[in-house]
């Protein structure tokens, strides 16, 4: 059976929390600009950098309340099957990279790191294609090993279980076994060296 690497959050407190937080900056930044804007002579226009800082606080705390809000209610699937892989993957489940770009799972294999997204999840961005959406969290995860001197391949791939298959059917799967199985099949001319794959595992490890 593979190795499952979770980090359990409290995702119900930690959006209370943030979402409190949010408001409560929100608020000082409506202060603090009613309170400039009505009395110039006390309170320098300068003050207003400190409320846009305040108010960017606001935002991304109300940012961060939405992103454990959807985790809260994330499927948790994913994990559930990947499991039945050989105890040589590593599996990862909801890794979230840069803080914006979100992976259902990510497995490292023997040979490369696969990245998976579920279609029913909400993980694509606004405005963009689910396979557009694959290519660039592919790329962003391959940048990021790259990054930290891991020189792996990244492979992406998109599990439908409903059976709606945007265009590119060949990163596309609609059952476990088969994408299970293409996992499995993961043989490249240059494998990982152990220590590329424990450090792989250790960077991954970083980001849930």
């Amino acid at each position: 059976m593979a190795v499952v690497h979770v980090r359990k959050i409290n995702h119900r407190k930690s959006m209370r929390m943030y979402f409190l937080a949010s408001a409560v900056c929100a608020a000082i930044t409506l202060g603090g600009i009613y309170i400039t804007v009505a009395k110039p002579e006390k309170y320098p226009i300068s003050f207003m950098l400190l409320w846009f800082f305040i108010g960017v606080l606001a935002v991304r705390a109300f940012q961060t309340a939405r992103v454990h809000r959807r985790d809260l209610h994330a499927p948790q699937q994913e994990a559930v099957f990947l499991e039945r892989l050989p105890d040589s993957f590593h599996i990862f489940t909801h890794v979230r990279l840069h803080g914006h770009c979100l992976y259902d799972a990510v497995v490292v294999g023997k040979d490369m790191i696969f990245v998976i997204l579920n279609k029913d999840g909400e993980t694509a961005q606004e405005g963009t294609s689910p396979m557009e959406q694959l290519k660039w969290v592919t790329t962003q995860m391959r940048g990021y090993m790259l990054a930290h001197g891991v020189d792996a391949q990244a492979d992406g791939s998109l599990y439908c279980p409903d059976g709606d298959m945007p265009g590119d059917a060949e990163h596309c799967f609609t059952d476990e076994e088969s994408l299970i199985e293409h996992i499995r099949a993961d043989v490249r001319r240059r494998s990982f060296t152990p220590a590329e794959k424990k450090q792989a595992v250790s960077l991954i490890q970083k980001l849930v």
